[in-house]
């Protein structure tokens, strides 16, 4: 039998709402529209990914690719990004959250980080790629400093989103 290191195997029990995913997801694309400071634009991670990946590695159920799509596409028109280029970075991350969804819920909160911080990569490396091929841009280890930022604000995240029961019950 399994042992689980952390709390989110209660929290894994029971996906979350629709509405409480699509509220979060609201609130990513309106952090990352926010303006940052010059110097923290590098190490400002995707929030929408972020959140996407955290919600497909919790849920029971495979997360709605729907959604995902739905959000890259935001992301694309609110950047001026060639169209798909986020949708097909989130649906990477999904991929690699699925597969990393069975080590995710016997890990301890640090190793969830870390995988958390492959699906970031995983979604960076997909947006760069695209970027890569419609503007040959220079691709380099520094690109993926939002992915290490994630990896720190995985931390908080089951702090703010974590289903809680009821008091007393």
């Amino acid at each position: 039998m399994m042992r689980y290191h952390s709390d989110d195997a209660r929290s894994i029990e029971r996906d979350p709402s629709l509405r409480l995913i699509t509220l979060s997801l609201a609130t990513g694309l309106l952090l990352n529209l926010l303006p940052y400071p010059d110097a923290w634009f590098e190490y400002k991670p995707d929030f929408v990914a972020l959140l996407l990946a955290y919600w497909a590695l919790r849920m029971r159920r495979s997360f709605p690719f729907a959604l995902a799509f739905a959000a890259g596409v935001l992301m694309d028109v609110a950047y001026t990004a060639a169209l798909g280029q986020h949708a097909f970075a989130y649906a990477a991350l999904l991929v690699v959250a699925h597969v990393l969804k069975g080590p995710y819920v016997i890990a301890n909160r640090a190793q969830q980080a870390v995988f958390a911080g492959l699906a970031l990569a995983a979604a960076i490396a997909a947006s760069l790629l695209v970027s890569w091929a419609y503007e040959s841009i220079a691709v380099g280890a520094a690109d993926f400093k939002p992915a290490l930022v994630g990896m720190l604000l995985w931390l908080l995240l089951p702090l703010l989103l974590a289903p809680r029961s009821p008091a007393g019950g």
